[in-house]
């Protein structure tokens, strides 16, 4: 089975963010990508105005400037209109970028690979090599991206869903991109942007449920009618 996006949306902000009401109707899989300051990696909360139970996927962490680009992912959803999802930490401050994505096609148990990488201070950078396992799985990248950095891209074939640029005293700058990826191969998708700036990425690859097959049957009994020499197809009338 092919994966569909059903949904996206985004927020930004210093803490207690929320996104606008999307509805992710048909979903079975919803992928949310967080980018925030590290020194809060203990404190994040998670949820959606569904009360869904969220798995961390994989965190990808720049140690220098102490930022975090992290994956978690919901399977069989609560789904619906109006669905809202939000960070908070009740005891610091994120300056935090949110991205969500849902999804129709995962498998029950859909988390494949995952990798990440400190990309260090520079204007692009990998997110680590994964081989997903089978085809057709869905890979979601992410970058957490601090000071200087801007209108980011990403190789490899795949799309940028959601960004945010760096907004100082607000929040990390941070994007979401992803790739249905219709053979499994090895990726270690690039992100760019303009500006040296401080940077985390991390992939993880979700896996498709299988294509239902549908099979065709003949009535048992079935007869198949014979003519007289007249009337029978392609003859000649005696």
């Amino acid at each position: 089975m092919t994966y569909s996006l059903v949904t996206n949306a985004t927020a930004a902000g210093t803490n207690n963010i929320t996104t606008p009401g999307v509805d992710t109707t048909a979903a079975d899989l919803i992928v949310v990508e967080v980018s925030f300051s590290s020194q809060e990696a203990g404190n994040i909360v998670l949820s959606d105005n569904k009360s869904n139970s969220w798995t961390l996927a994989v965190t990808g962490n720049e140690s220098a400037a102490a930022i975090d680009a992290q994956i978690y992912f919901v399977q069989a959803p609560t789904v619906g209109s109006g669905h809202t999802f939000n960070i908070n930490d009740n005891s610091g401050t994120l300056y935090a970028a949110i991205h969500m994505s849902a999804w129709k096609g995962s498998l029950a148990s859909p988390l494949d690979q995952t990798n990440s990488y400190d990309i260090g201070f520079t204007t692009s950078g990998t997110t680590g090599s994964i081989t997903p396992g089978a085809a057709n799985e869905l890979i979601i990248a992410a970058l957490c991206i601090g000071a200087g950095g801007s209108a980011y891209t990403i190789d490899s074939g795949f799309t940028i869903s959601d960004s945010n640029v760096y907004n100082a005293g607000v929040n990390y700058g941070g994007a979401s991109a992803y790739l249905i990826q219709s053979a499994a191969a090895s990726v270690n998708p690039t992100w760019s942007w303009t500006g040296s700036a401080y940077a985390a990425g991390a992939i993880a690859s979700f896996k498709a449920a299988a294509s239902t097959a549908v099979w065709g049957w003949e009535p048992a009994g079935a007869m198949t009618p014979i003519l007289p020499p007249s009337r029978a197809v392609g003859g000649s009338p005696t």
